[in-house]
């Protein structure tokens, strides 16, 4: 129970970036989906959501669990 406390906390002090291109469209490209969670989480999101086992593979790849770029560089995040 604390694991979830804990989590539904941090998710109430920011926001949650969906990162899902419509099925076969022209941005359905793994890249592009990287791309996106990246320029979410610089831009200070807390979390993204993915779709498909691929995308979630190759964004936790390219994307730090870490604090945001923007926490990192001295911009704070609108409260």
């Amino acid at each position: 129970m604390a694991i979830s406390c804990e989590l539904l906390s941090c998710l109430q002090s920011g926001l949650v970036a969906s990162c899902q291109p419509v099925s076969g469209g022209p941005m359905d490209q793994v890249a592009i989906i990287v791309a996106m969670a990246q320029a979410a989480v610089a831009g200070g999101a807390i979390a993204v959501r993915i779709e498909g086992i691929e995308n979630v593979r190759a964004v936790k790849q390219a994307v730090s669990r870490c604090e945001p770029w923007s926490a990192k560089h001295g911009v704070s995040r609108p409260r």
